[in-house]
């Protein structure tokens, strides 16, 4: 690993060389060296267990979809990813749900933001209870990298309501009460708000107007500081804004 001291050491032994071959031994102002520190400034700190729950149904489209992915990777990107930090899962669902991403498979956010940007689009009907199921008791299970005692948040991003509120609600409170935080991001008007908000309860719940909405830099920033934050009882907390 290059220090200071040997970068500086290496630029001395240069000049000297470089000065006996001309002939002339030239005097040397060595300067102290800072060294290059890795910024940590705006990221989020802590462990955080995060899986993101990703809508592949028909209604999104396959440009809607790409967008819906660069946005959790942006979103991942404002925290510490690693083992001992913050972990990131993904989930899509449509009428099937299934983990793309695992929370232990990726600690590294540079693979994780590609492995996020390729997950595939499968389009089919809403089955945002199947979800919410697979989430419990996939997604968030220890085998899949979950860990005791580290705080747990959901991200729903989908932009209609799913074929079955009743049931949705009812995973939802069942993913709530094994002690995981659901957020949720309805997109456009199609979105049935009250189902919104029966997913999240005492947690977060957000509305934008359409998908463009989610290239927002701020709009990002603020689902992130949320998440870090893991602000309570803002579940009727509705922006409209973006």
């Amino acid at each position: 690993m290059l220090t200071p001291y040997k970068i500086t050491l290496f630029l001395l032994l240069t000049a000297i060389i470089i000065g006996l071959i001309d002939g002339q031994l030239r005097k040397i102002d060595v300067r102290p060296i800072k060294p290059v520190i890795a910024s940590i400034n705006n990221k989020c700190g802590g462990k955080r267990d995060m899986v993101f729950i990703l809508d592949s149904s028909g209604s999104v489209g396959t440009q809607n979809f790409k967008t819906m992915l660069n946005t959790a990777a942006n979103i991942a990107h404002h925290f510490h990813i690693g083992s001992q930090h913050t972990q990131v899962g993904v989930d899509r669902f449509s009428t099937t749900a299934k983990t793309m991403i695992k929370l232990k498979q990726w600690n590294n956010w540079l693979f994780l933001q590609m492995k996020i940007k390729q997950i595939p689009y499968v389009p089919a009907l809403t089955y945002t209870w199947l979800a919410l199921d697979h989430a419990r008791t996939e997604s968030f299970s220890e085998s899949y990298g979950a860990r005791p005692g580290v705080p747990k948040i959901a991200i729903v991003i989908t932009d209609g309501k799913s074929q079955d509120k009743t049931k949705t609600c009812e995973a939802a409170k069942r993913l709530r009460d094994s002690g995981v935080k659901v957020f949720a991001i309805g997109i456009g008007n199609t979105i049935d708000w009250s189902e919104i908000l029966c997913i999240t309860i005492d947690s977060f719940s957000i509305r934008v107007r359409n998908f463009a909405a989610l290239k927002s830099k701020s709009f990002r920033k603020r689902i992130a500081t949320e998440a870090c934050s893991c602000i309570i009882d803002v579940a009727r907390r509705y922006y409209d804004d973006y």
